[in-house]
């Protein structure tokens, strides 16, 4: 407001005296703040965080007076997310069906129609499928499934049959050396 004061002097002079004075605010505020796991806060003054806690940012306002706001950051974890796929499908497996959980999210990638990777008449090779779910925090997270689609083997074999004994021998390429192969005869 606008105050008068009537003042004398050391000699006895009158004298008056008027200020305007003009109050400025400074704050002291506090306010809670969320965020995803992963994901970065900006604080007022402008510094990042990405850990829960109470943080403190003091600053000064535009007429010079010092304010401190505090952030209480609560951090979400993100929800828990099951694909349900394999790494690698054979094509002799046909189409493979997929559940992933939680419901409500969404599934996309290659060789997808709905919930069923079409794998009948595929090319053998390498594909991804992804599920990405977001919770009620608001919170997302995305699973994703790269997958080989591998190329059939065909097994081929010599024989040699010497007098009671059947002898085989694999003749299949194998450029890794890491397959298995079972002998079944019937």
């Amino acid at each position: 407001g606008s105050f008068d004061f009537g003042l004398q002097t050391a000699l006895g002079c009158d004298s008056s005296v008027t200020i305007d004075l003009q109050l400025n605010q400074a704050y002291n505020l506090s306010y809670p703040a969320e965020i995803c796991d992963g994901e970065m806060f900006t604080m007022p003054d402008g510094s990042p965080i990405g850990t829960q806690g109470d943080y403190v940012s003091l600053l000064q306002t535009n007429a010079g007076c010092d304010s401190i706001i505090t952030v209480q950051l609560v951090v979400q974890p993100l929800p828990t997310v099951d694909l349900g796929a394999n790494d690698s499908y054979c094509l002799y497996d046909g189409n493979i069906p997929l559940n992933p959980s939680p419901n409500g999210g969404t599934l996309s990638g290659d060789l997808l129609n709905g919930n069923e990777l079409l794998h009948e008449g595929a090319t053998p090779g390498d594909y991804e499928v992804s599920y990405s779910y977001t919770d009620g925090n608001g919170c997302t997270y995305t699973e994703v499934q790269p997958y080989v689609l591998a190329t059939p083997l065909e097994p081929t074999f010599d024989f040699q049959l010497i007098c009671n004994e059947l002898q085989l021998q694999s003749t299949t390429s194998d450029p890794k050396t890491d397959h298995e192969y079972a002998w079944f005869l019937d």
